[in-house]
């Protein structure tokens, strides 16, 4: 009994402590779940972002106050980085469009010249200005380009791309084989594009390639192909930069430096991923992988 009157004393005196208490830890409670909940939506957005040119920026509406700050200063920074990717890609864009007029004017010159060993070797440079002005604006187009996905099938990608670099294995003697395990696999994406992806992988491997060597491409169920050369590798501290534009492999080696760039923004712009490593046998191993459906 004395438990009890106890109890009911501190109940008289201190209930209404008890409830504003509780009160205050509902409303604690309810801030909280609204700030977590405004909080996932930022965390969305950040996982959506585009590194190369994010378009996105962070909600701002029902953050808690102490957060609105530094939200809106990287929204600012959002901005900066979008302002300056459009720019960059603009100039890059109009330079190599206002450089085709001239080389057609220069070529134009060039077949009025006498033959000669100088009219030769300015037309072999003009055809690689020409392919590197070619290849920019392909670069450039890729990474500013939207395209609605469409289901691609790896395999008849594969199939097609080696039948139309086949004139260029026999030429240099390099065997070209596809290994499908796979019967099929289908991907999101533009069959277009993956073809150039798949066709830069495989001229590049001819290219370390040497006479009776085979290029193998092999296709698997985890939404993949992979190009396998027997050539001399890839230098270790090479593997890292491989990929970003004009890396060469020797740096005197032949070409602009481009292919494999194009290969990744074209990857990139799949949301997956291209990669390089080197075989234990020798030779290297390029790698698409892409994002499952």
């Amino acid at each position: 009994l004395l438990f009890f009157d106890d109890w009911r004393r501190f109940w008289a005196s201190g209930k209404d402590l008890l409830i504003v208490t509780l009160g205050f830890m509902l409303i604690a409670v309810f801030v909280l779940l609204l700030a977590s909940r405004s909080l996932r939506r930022v965390a969305r957005v950040a996982h959506q972002l585009d590194e190369r040119a994010p378009a996105r920026e962070f909600p701002e509406d029902g953050l808690p106050t102490e957060v609105l700050p530094f939200v809106r200063a990287v929204n600012d920074m959002i901005g900066r980085v979008r302002a300056a990717h459009d720019e960059q890609a603009f100039f890059l864009s109009a330079a190599a469009h206002e450089l085709r007029t001239p080389l057609t004017v220069v070529r134009t010159w060039l077949d009025d010249l006498p033959d000669g060993e100088t009219k030769h070797r300015l037309r072999h440079e003009m055809r690689n200005i020409s392919s590197l002005v070619e290849q920019l604006l392909r670069l450039m187009s890729i990474r500013n380009r939207d395209f609605t996905a469409s289901d691609v099938d790896l395999v008849a990608v594969a199939q097609a791309v080696i039948t139309d670099k086949a004139p260029m294995a026999i030429e240099q003697r390099v065997g070209l084989a596809l290994d499908n395990t796979a019967g099929s696999v289908t991907v999101q994406g533009d069959e277009t594009l993956l073809k150039v992806a798949l066709g830069n992988l495989i001229e590049n491997a001819i290219s370390f390639s040497k006479p009776d060597d085979t290029v193998q491409v092999t296709i698997d169920l985890d939404n993949g192909i992979a190009v396998r050369d027997q050539g001399p590798g890839i230098p270790t501290e090479q593997l890292a930069t491989i990929f970003e534009p004009f890396a060469k492999n020797p740096p005197n080696r032949k070409g602009h430096g481009l292919g494999l760039a194009i290969v990744g923004a074209i990857m990139g712009l799949h949301r997956g991923a291209v990669s390089a490593g080197n075989n234990a046998g020798g030779g290297a191993t390029f790698e698409l992988s892409f994002p499952r459906v």
